[in-house]
């Protein structure tokens, strides 16, 4: 998208395969500019509908547009086989390939005018098409045939003048609804590759790829909502989700493959994760491409803390042999795991359901306030003690010696303003700290509702408030772990809560069975697993019979606190020491063979009494791990 990397690949090429004495190479007709992802197919375009499906509308003024297209891509077409034709020994060869260019581009301009007036049209408002098919889609046709016309007549200075004034305004019109944009149509770029004489001389036999990288969460802010549309309507085939960019490179990248061809590609490895994995890889796999090769995880070669993948991707059969982390392997599935070993259709188990929920969503920092201010609030007036509360969040459990909140937030509920008022103390607060920012913001609840959290969560509280105790995972967190906590503190919406309150549970969902299943389930950054009760927790299927689980949960447990108060150390500093193979601490030591006997007793409720679980420090994705074996781990999955 960059003018700029295009000539510094030229430049670099150039240092690289030639001597100083030889010209700079002319390698404009080879790399281009744009962005690659949004563009039409010949299909698209000649039908002048972005639909795949051709509707009979389409399909008759297929007869407007089609002679146009041809015209342009057979002349571009004999231009650019000139330019590869030609010698580079002189500086006035590259001075002919510049003009032979110039004149295969000039060739091309309305055709790509046209497509880029397909794409502008596809990233508007569905209300606003009407309009534009009525308006600058009709003065297209009608600039084509004048065109045609022209060129059946021979132009005359009259003629060319008025069809040029006519081409640069509507040239304009469409700049203006692109927005700076600027569509890469692969097949008006590279006619040599997809409008060759034989159908299966098309497209690229090898693709070599680093797409760049964007969460998937940050596509719509960045680039736009009408782009993120775009991307899931024409490229994912309508499968929504919050799919990082590279997802849709590899979609994009298969659509130019020729059959018997093969692509590899790098991206983080979150491209076999979560939605990323549906959205790209996860299609990719349905339609019948094969994996020939991957490297699910390893540390990137630069200075960037992050993990990647490589995938080798074959458009047709595949003959030899698959390797998955340097290992040879009968099949390699979706998530760059071995075949077999991972259900692309998974569900929601009913069992599940209402048992597991995220804490509430604040919004706004004001409601939080230190522990000291909180306890002079509630010693002015103790009736402020209704609506202050402790609050928990992911950063407090991991790093805290024994989990307890470290601040205090405001909690109004879902009362009308009315109730909340009659707390004058932390009303004022909350009208002075939250208020403000709250009408500075687009979101119309929290605008409307300034005293109330964004998500209030009152099904969670609901559900919790005749328990003793629950359940409680970090979301981002370096190890899958989950702690008791009580009830009666707000908790944040960085945490899961499941609701149980038995030992059994704690077992289960601590276990390493939960927590290989929660990894493949879900997304990560780095090492950090993202643990999301949809895709980790309600897809979960337990033992039928959880009888006999109580007693080593309660030991576990109990041993796990002992550590950490008397090192004064969380949970995330004692994982540290239970997965490092130099710690030899005996209470660590101990912490292992408690987790090897919960994992065990699992192993059993799930009538698993033949699997042997093989514990000890194993080389994982997220490095030396003290777990179950590999072998292990697949059969478990």
């Amino acid at each position: 998208k960059n003018p700029l990397a295009v000539e510094m690949a030229k430049l670099s090429l150039w240092l690289i395969t030639l001597g100083k004495n030889r010209p700079f190479t002319f390698l404009d007709h080879a790399l281009r500019r744009g962005d690659s992802l949004l563009g039409v197919s010949l299909h698209q375009l000649t039908i002048w509908s972005m639909d795949a499906s051709p509707t009979s509308g389409a399909a008759r003024q297929m007869v407007w547009i089609e002679p146009l297209i041809n015209d342009a891509l057979q002349t571009a077409l004999k231009l650019r086989r000139q330019i590869r034709a030609m010698p580079e020994r002189y500086v006035r060869d590259i001075g002919a390939k510049a003009r032979l260019l110039t004149e295969a581009e000039e060739s091309m301009e309305l055709v790509k005018l046209g497509a880029d007036l397909l794409i502008a049209t596809a990233l508007c408002e569905p209300k606003r098409q009407p309009l534009l098919q009525d308006t600058i889609h009709a003065e297209y046709t009608v600039l084509v045939s004048a065109f045609e016309e022209a060129r059946k007549q021979k132009f005359t200075a009259s003629a060319r003048n008025e069809s040029r004034a006519a081409f640069q305004k509507l040239r304009n019109d469409v700049d203006d609804l692109l927005q700076g944009r600027r569509p890469f149509h692969w097949p008006l770029e590279f006619p040599e590759v997809f409008a060759a004489d034989l159908e299966e001389e098309r497209g690229f036999c090898t693709i070599v790829s680093n797409p760049p990288f964007q969460g998937g969460s940050m596509i719509t802010g960045q680039l736009g909502t009408d782009y993120r549309d775009y991307l899931v309507r024409y490229l994912a085939d309508g499968k929504r989700g919050i799919a990082d960019l590279c997802a849709y490179f590899f979609l994009r990248a298969i659509e130019l493959m020729r059959r018997d061809s093969q692509l590899g590609l790098l991206a983080t490895k979150t491209i076999a994760q979560g939605d990323t994995r549906e959205v790209g890889l996860g299609q990719i796999v349905v339609q019948g491409y094969t994996i020939s090769r991957a490297i699910a995880s390893r540390e990137w070669p630069g200075d960037a803390t992050v993990r990647v993948a490589s995938v080798w991707i074959r458009k047709g059969r595949w003959e030899g042999q698959r390797i998955l982390d340097n290992e040879p392997v009968a099949q390699i599935d979706s998530y760059l795991e071995v075949a077999d070993l991972t259900d692309s259709n998974v569900y929601a188990l009913s069992a599940n359901s209402l048992h597991s929920f995220t804490g509430s969503k604040l919004d706004a920092i004001g409601f939080v306030m230190e522990p000291e201010e909180a306890q002079h609030l509630i010693n002015e007036d103790q009736h402020n003690g209704d609506v202050l509360l402790p609050f928990l969040n992911a950063d407090d459990i991991n790093t805290r010696y024994d989990q307890s909140p470290s601040r205090w937030v405001i909690n109004f509920r879902d009362w009308p303003l009315a109730e909340a008022q009659a707390y004058p103390d932390c009303m004022k607060i909350v009208l002075e700290k939250v208020k403000p920012q709250r009408e500075n913001q687009n979101d119309k609840v929290g605008k409307e509702l300034w005293w109330q959290y964004l998500r209030t969560r009152p099904a969670l509280y609901a559900t919790i408030s005749k328990m003793r105790r629950t359940l409680v995972i970090p979301i981002h967190t370096k190890y899958m772990i989950c702690v008791w906590k009580d009830v009666n503190i707000v908790f944040s919406h960085a945490l899961c809560i499941l609701t149980f309150d038995t030992d059994a549970y704690f077992v289960i969902i601590q276990s390493t069975i939960h927590s290989e299943w929660a990894r493949i389930r879900s997304s990560s950054l780095g090492e950090t697993l993202r643990y999301t009760p949809s895709d980790c927790f309600e897809t979960f299927p337990f033992p039928a019979s959880l009888e006999g689980l109580d007693d080593i949960g309660q030991r576990y447990y109990q041993h796990r606190q002992a550590i950490m108060l008397a090192r004064h150390e969380g949970l995330t500093k004692t994982y540290n020491r239970f997965h490092n193979p130099e710690e030899q601490m005996e209470e660590i030591i101990k912490l292992r063979a408690l987790h090897r006997e919960m994992d065990e007793a699992v192993a059993r409720a799930y009538g698993w009494d033949d699997l042997a679980l093989e514990h000890g420090f194993h080389e994982t994705k997220q490095g030396v791990r003290y777990t179950i074996s590999e072998e292990a781990r697949r059969e478990v999955l």
